[in-house]
């Protein structure tokens, strides 16, 4: 039942119910859990409008021009302690992941008609956008939270590949361009966000990236 969530103990092998979401319902996308492990943070959207958006099977593009139709997208959260639930995000839009960026704020994504990074915390009622599309096009797609920064990699457009680290909270940013010969691209996280690290997808060749020489 995918509406019920569970908290599992792996030390001791015990398994809690948490709670269950209402039948109109659907869990969407990835979670997560705060650093201090305290609160569950949890997408869910409204079932028929999400399932909606696969009708007909369609194509991946057509998919996306269809987002729009989830108009009632939740982020919340569940305190583990107390089992208060609180939603933080309203948004017309599907989320796909949410990630936590340090104790407070999380980061998520997409917004309904592009790809980028969004920021919250947990006081929740707002969001902002950490990085808008380039003009060239280019739009950030995966990112991670590191010590020093939201690494990412920017795709799409007429420009090259990049990759950036940004402050999402001082808003100071750093690019610098891809090799060439890169594939699509994953950005990995280095915790400390020391080593830049990238899943490269191109053709005859899948592997891992690491650059030596990025910080200016």
């Amino acid at each position: 039942d995918g509406n019920l969530a569970q908290l599992h103990d792996l030390a001791t092998g015990v398994t809690t119910d948490l709670f269950r979401l209402a039948d109109d319902r659907m869990p969407i996308g990835q979670c997560c859990l705060t650093p201090d492990g305290r609160r569950f943070v949890f997408i869910h959207a409204d079932r028929d409008a999400y399932l909606g958006t696969f009708e007909g099977d369609p194509d991946y593009d057509t998919w996306w021009t269809r987002r729009e139709r989830c108009r009632d997208t939740h982020l919340e959260t569940c305190d583990l302690d107390t089992g208060e639930r609180r939603t933080i995000v309203v948004i017309a839009s599907p989320i796909h992941h949410v990630l936590p960026y340090d104790e407070r704020h999380l980061l998520f994504c997409h917004p309904v008609a592009e790809e980028g990074i969004l920021l919250t915390d947990l006081d929740g009622g707002r969001y902002a956008h950490l990085r808008t599309r380039s003009d060239d096009g280019g739009q950030v797609c995966h990112f991670v939270g590191t010590r020093r920064g939201v690494a990412y990699e920017v795709l799409k457009g007429s420009g090259p590949k990049r990759a950036g680290l940004l402050d999402p909270l001082g808003r100071s940013a750093f690019e610098l361009a891809l090799p060439a010969d890169v594939g699509y691209v994953h950005t990995a996280r280095d915790p400390d966000g020391l080593l830049w690290l990238f899943e490269s997808d191109g053709p005859g060749r899948h592997d891992i990236r690491f650059l030596e020489a990025h910080d200016p």
